[in-house]
């Protein structure tokens, strides 16, 4: 199985906006794993702290890319591009490895020459890499697109995926239109021609914080009204079910935030996108 592993390059590819306070805790992750053949990609996407000095300070150990603005698509495309790995993966900034993660997850793509991607249990963190006891378990599966939009979160965080070149070769990369829910789109499209796997032990280290991306909801609700108007037209999937559940998301925040005018909009939403779902 050594063997293996040696002639099967891993690219790991992590895009950097402003995450010099996490990223020497990714890039170190990636440092000690059990697999050694590994190569990391950090692309600094016109970040205005230290992070490009953070970058320098790890040597000829990473690959250093850097890009004006573009954003975090952009970003991992760019690493991409760059990659010479059989196997991709995609590592937030301030998200965590487990020193296993490559290894096992290389071993089951070896293992399982009819998958196409695979991903691992989450371990949800505070910003201080401290675990906050909530573990996110996805799924497997021959086709995991009516889970996606069931928002059931069979695939849960970015980072937590290893993905086969050829995959990427065959649906396209990132869609650099997209933001927070980037890497959803992409997994609709990968799963619809793909299969999922997974491994029951815990791979990564989800870090949550005030800054995470994940917490502009205006980016999501843009992201959502992008993916519903490229994909639901004469798809087989019910895309209304979708945007009801997102909208609905989007109304409990807009409760949360005690914005009566987008309370009203998102719930009217909901409910237009619900009788869709029933009658479709």
């Amino acid at each position: 199985m050594q063997e293996n592993r040696l002639n099967n390059l891993v690219s790991v590819i992590i895009p950097c906006y402003n995450a010099a306070a996490y990223l020497p805790d990714a890039i170190y992750s990636v440092l000690t794993q059990t697999y050694k053949a590994i190569e990391i990609i950090v692309v600094n996407d016109g970040s205005n702290d230290n992070s490009a000095d953070v970058i320098k300070t790890f040597g000829d150990k990473v690959i250093a890319i850097n890009q004006a603005n573009q954003g975090v698509s952009k970003a991992r495309n760019t690493g991409y591009a760059c990659a010479s790995g059989k196997y991709i993966c995609f590592l937030d900034a301030d998200d965590w490895f487990y020193p296993s993660n490559i290894q096992l997850k290389v071993d089951y793509l070896i293992n399982n020459p009819q998958t196409g991607l695979v991903h691992s249990i989450v371990d949800v963190t505070d910003a201080e890499l401290n675990s906050t006891g909530k573990y996110l378990r996805g799924k497997k599966g021959k086709n995991l697109v009516p889970a996606l939009l069931n928002l059931e979160l069979p695939i849960p965080c970015p980072s937590n995926v290893l993905i086969r070149r050829e995959v990427l070769e065959t649906v396209g990369l990132f869609d650099e239109n997209l933001s927070t829910s980037a890497d959803f789109e992409l997994w609709v499209r990968a799963c619809d021609q793909f299969e999922t796997g997974m491994i029951a032990e815990t791979g990564i280290k989800y870090r949550i914080h005030a800054s995470s991306m994940f917490t502009n909801k205006t980016w999501y609700k843009n992201d959502v009204n992008y993916i519903f108007e490229k994909h639901a037209a004469g798809s087989i999937y019910n895309w209304n079910k979708f945007a009801y559940k997102n909208n609905f998301s989007l109304t409990l925040n807009a409760i949360r935030q005690k914005s009566i005018i987008s309370t009203i909009y998102y719930f009217y939403n909901y409910l237009i996108f619900l009788i869709k779902s029933s009658i479709g």
